[in-house]
C-alpha cells in the first residue's frame, strides 16, 4: 500500500511539473545559434556593388519550422535588394560615366534568438550615383517561432492597455534627453515620436527591453543617425501580453 502511494505522489508530481512548465512558458525558452550569411553578388554586375549579410538560425527542435524561419529571414534581406537593384536600374544614367555605381550595404544586429521569438535589427545603406549622402534606413524582422508568424507591436500588449501612448511619453521623454544639445529636438520629437502605430512600428526586442528604433530624419536632425530608444519589459510589465510575459 505505502509503495502505491509513493508512486501515485511521484505521478502526482511528474503532471505537476508539466502544467506548471506548460503554463509558464518562460521556464522552456531556450537560447537558439546565429551564423552569418553572405550573400554573393553575380560576377557579371557592373552596375552596382553589394555586402550584405544576414543570419541564419541553428538549434530549433523541429526541421520544418526551422527552415520556415530561416527563408522567412532571407526573404525580407532579398526584398531589400531587390528593391534596390530596381531603383538601379531607374539611376543609370550616361552623365555619371560608366565607372559610376550604385550600392547596397546591409548589417545586422540581433536581439533575442530564443525558441519563442527571434528579433532581429537590419541596417541597411543605400547609395546611387548624383547622391549627396548614402540613404541609411532599418527594418526589422520579429518573429514568433512557436506560432511561426511575425509579432507586430500590438500583440505585445494586452487590448485594453494604451499602449501607443505609454510608449510615446517614454521614447519622448528619452529622446529629448538624448538632444540636450539641440534647441530644435522638440520640433522633431513631437512630431516623429507621437502616438501613432506609423511612427513607433520599428522595434526589436532584446534581453530585458523593448527597443524602439528610429530612422535618420525621423525624430532628430539626418546627422544624428539612427536613434533607439531602450524601455525595460518590466516598465510596462502590467500592460504586457500575457502571450509574451517570457519576456520578463
Amino acid at each position: 500500500m505505502q509503495k502505491k502511494l509513493i508512486f501515485l505522489a511521484i505521478v502526482v508530481l511528474l503532471l505537476s511539473a508539466v502544467w506548471y512548465s506548460s503554463t509558464n512558458p518562460s521556464l522552456s525558452v531556450t537560447p537558439l545559434t546565429l551564423n552569418a550569411v553572405t550573400l554573393k553578388q553575380p560576377s557579371d554586375i557592373t552596375t552596382y556593388t553589394m555586402n550584405v549579410k544576414y543570419p541564419q538560425v541553428d538549434g530549433v527542435t523541429e526541421n520544418r519550422t526551422e527552415s520556415e524561419l530561416n527563408e522567412a529571414v532571407k526573404s525580407v534581406v532579398l526584398k531589400i535588394v531587390e528593391s534596390f537593384k530596381s531603383s538601379t536600374s531607374q539611376n543609370v544614367d550616361s552623365v555619371f560615366g560608366p565607372e559610376a555605381k550604385s550600392e547596397l550595404m546591409i548589417d545586422y544586429e540581433v536581439g533575442r534568438a530564443t525558441s519563442r521569438v527571434v528579433s532581429i535589427q537590419f541596417k541597411v545603406l543605400e547609395n546611387y550615383p548624383g547622391m549627396a549622402h548614402p540613404n541609411n534606413y532599418n527594418v526589422v524582422f520579429n518573429y514568433d517561432v512557436s506560432t511561426q508568424s511575425n509579432i507586430a507591436l500590438s500583440q505585445l500588449f494586452k487590448p485594453e492597455s494604451n499602449y501607443l501612448q505609454t510608449l510615446s511619453d517614454m521614447a519622448k521623454k528619452d529622446l529629448l534627453t538624448q538632444q540636450k544639445e539641440n534647441p530644435d529636438a522638440s520640433l522633431f520629437v513631437d512630431e516623429g515620436a507621437s502616438p501613432k502605430e506609423g511612427n513607433l512600428q520599428l522595434f526589436i526586442l532584446s534581453k530585458d527591453a523593448l527597443v524602439l528604433l528610429f530612422n535618420p530624419a525621423t525624430v532628430a536632425p539626418d546627422y544624428f543617425g539612427t536613434m533607439n530608444v531602450s524601455i525595460p519589459y518590466e516598465d510596462f510589465k502590467d500592460s504586457l501580453s500575457p502571450d509574451f510575459s517570457f519576456l520578463l
